[in-house]
């Protein structure tokens, strides 16, 4: 898998069976990582189970330091792309990475649906790059601090 450089993402794992601590525990202190790895649970008794640095495929909590998600119920309108991209920002904002797959085997609908929800994602994501530069810049004018001399001082401006 190495071989594939900077075009490896995550490796889903998908378990079957029961919850199994022991298996778990077993499959966790084998794998690689350096590599980002996600457990597609197919059985409910592994709800909350703690996974580590594995991320649980569709969980937007845990310890790990991507996000996994399979979006699998086409077709998608743009409201469920806007929901999705709502739950999306927080995540990259709290500087998760987040691979987001959508479901391509009856129709190549997949690539288009990526496109529209990248959209509002990253438009969210730039409305609040702007709203925390203005509290920023609210901040240094309350505390009498010229934050563009600032800036420029700092090479930034």
């Amino acid at each position: 898998m190495r071989a594939l450089g900077d075009r490896l993402g995550p490796v889903r794992i998908v378990i079957q069976q029961a919850c199994d601590d022991a298996f778990l525990s077993h499959l966790l202190e084998r794998l690689d990582p350096e590599l980002h790895w996600a457990l597609d649970f197919r059985h409910e008794s592994w709800a909350g189970a703690e996974t580590g640095r594995a991320a649980v495929v569709n969980a937007v909590e845990g310890a790990a330091p991507f996000r996994y998600l399979r979006l699998r119920e086409p077709p998608y309108d743009d409201t469920s792309l806007q929901v999705w991209a709502e739950r999306i920002r927080p995540l990259l904002a709290s500087g998760l990475e987040v691979f987001v797959y959508f479901q391509h085997q009856d129709e190549p609908t997949a690539p288009a649906y990526a496109a529209r929800l990248l959209e509002p994602v990253v438009r969210g994501c730039q409305s609040a790059a702007l709203e925390h530069a203005a509290e920023h810049e609210r901040i240094a004018r309350d505390q009498g601090i010229d934050s563009k001399r600032l800036a420029s001082k700092r090479g930034i401006g």
